[in-house]
């Protein structure tokens, strides 16, 4: 099956994807939740104007790029949540 894409996408619009069917509007509803999310967290806010158009306030923070690991030679992964123990139990099959 072959689909034009003429740059117009109908809200109300159905899709099969991997034997399922989705509507359009939950796969753009989503990023914008973990968008709200994320600029909260960060200490920003989302404030209303007048006219009911939102604005994402985001603070300017001092970046933070974290350690410098080598490809080879990989540090240890940020929230690992299994023990040296249990990860020496982990075999590929």
């Amino acid at each position: 099956r072959a689909y034009l894409f003429d740059g117009v996408v109908e809200p109300s619009y159905r899709f099969e994807a991997q034997l399922t069917i989705r509507d359009f509007m939950p796969l753009e509803e989503v990023p914008e939740r973990f968008a709200r999310k994320v600029v909260v967290k960060d200490g920003g806010k989302i404030v209303t104007g007048k006219d009911g158009r939102e604005t994402f306030v985001i603070p300017q923070n001092a970046p933070d790029p974290g350690g410098y690991d080598m490809a080879w030679e990989p540090g240890k992964p940020e929230g690992c949540r299994y023990t040296p123990e249990e990860q020496a139990r982990i075999r590929a099959k």
